[in-house]
């Protein structure tokens, strides 16, 4: 009886042991491929590319890194669940929870998303104001630097940058100063 549970102690050690050296070497696989995919990505230009042809201002390259990494460390954790025969379970309790988290996500992003992607057409458009020119809103003048799809860049006199939402600029009262001054030239 005493061999039998030595023998299950040491198995379950070693599947102990043999997990945790399985999620290291994931953890180092994951931080080792995200890194390189970050290098490799920089090298390219890829958040230049982004800026200049799509207009927004996001680091994609540390994100897809990241991502890559994270997905890795994920992996590394399932290996590691099936040396341990608990995989099935915690893996659709993990698998169900992130699914809900995803959709809660997905849900409140689309809620702000498209508000602001419509009134980024409607600024692209150039009725309000153009790049360039300067504005009242909120009670501060600001210069145009950069209307995006969802967000637009603004700098005050004092060089800060400001990016507001679109749809807010849509929302609420914004003057265009630079219009303005030329209409009253004019007469």
């Amino acid at each position: 009886m005493l061999d039998t549970i030595l023998q299950k102690a040491s198995g379950i050690f070693i599947d102990g042991l043999s997990a945790v050296i399985i999620i290291l070497i994931g953890v180092i696989i994951g931080r080792a491929l995200g890194k390189v995919l970050n290098h490799f990505l920089s090298q390219v230009h890829l958040n230049k590319f982004i800026l200049d042809e799509i207009k927004v201002g996001i680091n994609l390259e540390d994100y897809l890194g990241t991502f890559v990494s994270y997905v890795c460390y994920a992996i590394s954790i399932l290996i590691a669940l099936n040396t341990l025969n608990i995989m099935t379970p915690v893996f659709f309790m993990v698998v169900g929870g992130l699914m809900v988290l995803l959709l809660i996500s997905l849900i409140v992003g689309i809620r702000d998303f498209f508000p602001n992607l419509f009134a980024g057409f409607k600024l692209m458009r150039g009725r309000s104001f153009k790049e360039n020119e300067r504005i009242l809103f909120e009670c501060m003048k600001l210069k145009v630097v950069n209307i995006g799809f969802l967000e637009t860049k603004l700098i005050t006199k004092d060089g800060d940058i400001l990016f507001i939402p679109n749809s807010e600029l849509e929302k609420k009262r914004t003057v265009n100063i630079t219009r303005n001054a030329k209409k009253a030239k004019r007469k």
